[in-house]
């Protein structure tokens, strides 16, 4: 029978899930109101789970917790040897070792796909849930003694993807040129943002001075993309009018990463009272279809690089990791990181913001 039962679940609140077993697989009809509600399936099965595939494709047994997000692999082992996965990669299977026999599958769950939105004078920091999932199909569980369906998204087959993430605000012509012949020896691709106007209060390389060599980083087979427009902050109309008026350096430009506090940014241009349809409009014009809306969770120091490992951004971690630096800027560097991402507090953060410019 493999399946004892699924309720929708929400903290120790449950009910019934209307389910349909046959010989290879589970069919999970969803109740838009109840997902809605509950946000989170519990699945419990006739005997223990044993294994969970891992993001990186490798098996991890069932004495520690997993979690497999939405790009993970959704494949576990029962003790009985039967294979179990999911139809989709959408949501986030949860296991904890202290119910071995449970599997829970969230969806819509609070903070899980958020955005960032900035309002007030002090631009006070609000997360929004960035769209509710919907259920076109059955959710599946397949069954199987003989294995799993997998298919490899990395280029070397099934192994782990380390993700080159770009930070462009202190580019210059002579760590683009090392870092493009670096990727370019070692055959890694990645994202790599720009700013368009050369617009800063420091050095920065942008589209406006440095279009030769960003070219160079577009022929070698990395994808552009905007990182806002400038790294400094001209005045709010002015800014809009850029937004309005800038040409793409071509026509196969489709990403825009928000860049800091830039008026015309996602999280920012209903603050200036712009309207969803005008900020809809300008994108279509600039044949813009993919929008990165982030927030830092966290700061980069020694060891610590992987913002959406919470096995790195500890405080042990990042303490261990600020050692090095003198006791003047290891103290500050830790209060900042205490007051931002370990309280995580708006209040504490903004009065930290009124302290450093005082």
């Amino acid at each position: 029978m493999l399946i004892a039962s699924i309720k929708y679940s929400k903290d120790k609140h449950t009910t019934d899930c209307q389910y349909a077993l046959s010989h290879n697989k589970t069919t999970i009809t969803i109740n838009e109101d109840l997902i809605k509600e509950f946000h989170s399936l519990r699945i419990e099965f006739d005997c223990d789970i044993a294994l969970i595939r891992h993001h990186d494709y490798k098996w991890i047994n069932s004495n520690q917790p997993s979690l497999s997000n939405w790009y993970s692999p959704k494949i576990l082992k029962l003790t009985n040897g039967v294979y179990i996965q999911a139809n989709t990669p959408k949501g986030i299977w949860q296991y904890s070792p202290k119910e071995k026999h449970v599997l829970l599958w969230h969806f819509n769950v609070e903070f899980s796909k958020p955005l960032t939105h900035y309002s007030g004078h002090h631009n006070a920091k609000q997360i929004v849930q960035s769209a509710f999932l919907q259920f076109k199909a059955p959710l599946e569980l397949l069954m199987s003694k003989k294995g799993a369906v997998e298919f490899s998204r990395s280029k070397i087959p099934f192994k782990a993807i380390a993700c080159f993430t770009d930070h462009c605000d202190f580019d210059t012509e002579e760590n683009l040129v090392l870092q493009r012949e670096f990727f370019e020896k070692y055959n890694i691709k990645t994202t790599k943002g720009f700013f368009i106007n050369d617009f800063s209060n420091r050095p920065n390389a942008s589209f406006q001075t440095n279009a030769e060599e960003l070219m160079k980083w577009k022929n070698d087979g990395h994808e552009l993309a905007y990182h806002s427009l400038s790294q400094s902050i001209k005045d709010v109309e002015v800014s809009f009018m850029d937004f309005e008026t800038f040409n793409p350096p071509t026509k196969d430009i489709p990403t825009w990463i928000d860049h800091g506090y830039q008026p015309y940014n996602f999280s920012l241009y209903k603050k200036h009272g712009r309207k969803d349809d005008w900020y809809e409009e300008q994108l279509k014009d600039k044949s813009i279809a993919i929008l990165w809306n982030y927030i830092d969770s966290g700061t980069a120091t020694k060891g610590v690089i992987n913002q959406i490992n919470p096995e790195h951004f500890t405080l042990k971690k990042y303490v261990k990791g600020i050692k090095s630096n003198t006791p003047k800027i290891r103290y500050a560097a830790l209060i900042k990181n205490i007051m931002f991402h370990f309280y995580n507090s708006e209040k504490y953060a903004l009065n930290y913001k009124d302290i450093a410019k005082g």
